[in-house]
C-alpha cells in the first residue's frame, strides 16, 4: 500500500509541475483575462478544485499541531494546490510505518514525550 500511494503521489507531483510549466510557458496565468472567467466551466472546475482543497485542507489542519504549519500548508495547498496537497501525501508517507496501521498515517499526530 505504501509503494502504491508513494507512486500515485509522486505522479501527481510530476504530472501538476509539467501541466503547470507547458501552461506558464504558453501563457503566464495573470495574462488569462476574461477568456478564462467568461468561461462558465472554467469557474465551476476552479470552484470544485479549491472546494477539494480545503477539504483536503481540513485534514491537514485536523493533523497538524501547531498554528504555523496549519498556516504554511494553507497557503501552499491554496497556491499550489494538488501539487501541494501530493508533497503533503509524499512527506507524511515517507515518516509512516506500514506495521504502525493505518490509523498512524491518517489520524492526528500525537506529540512525541
Amino acid at each position: 500500500m505504501k509503494k502504491m500511494a508513494l507512486l500515485a503521489g509522486a505522479g501527481v507531483l510530476a504530472v501538476m509541475l509539467a501541466a503547470t510549466s507547458w501552461a506558464s510557458l504558453h501563457q503566464p496565468i495573470w495574462e488569462v483575462g476574461h477568456e478564462y472567467w467568461g468561461n462558465p466551466w472554467a469557474v465551476a472546475t476552479l470552484v470544485d478544485a479549491y472546494c477539494g482543497f480545503l477539504l483536503f485542507y481540513l485534514w491537514v489542519a485536523y493533523r497538524e499541531q501547531g498554528a504555523f504549519p496549519r498556516v504554511m500548508w494553507f497557503v501552499l495547498i491554496m497556491l499550489l494546490g494538488n501539487m501541494a496537497t501530493a508533497a503533503y501525501l509524499l512527506i507524511q508517507l515517507a515518516g509512516w510505518r506500514p506495521s504502525d496501521g493505518a490509523g498512524a498515517l491518517l489520524l492526528k499526530k500525537t506529540l512525541e514525550a
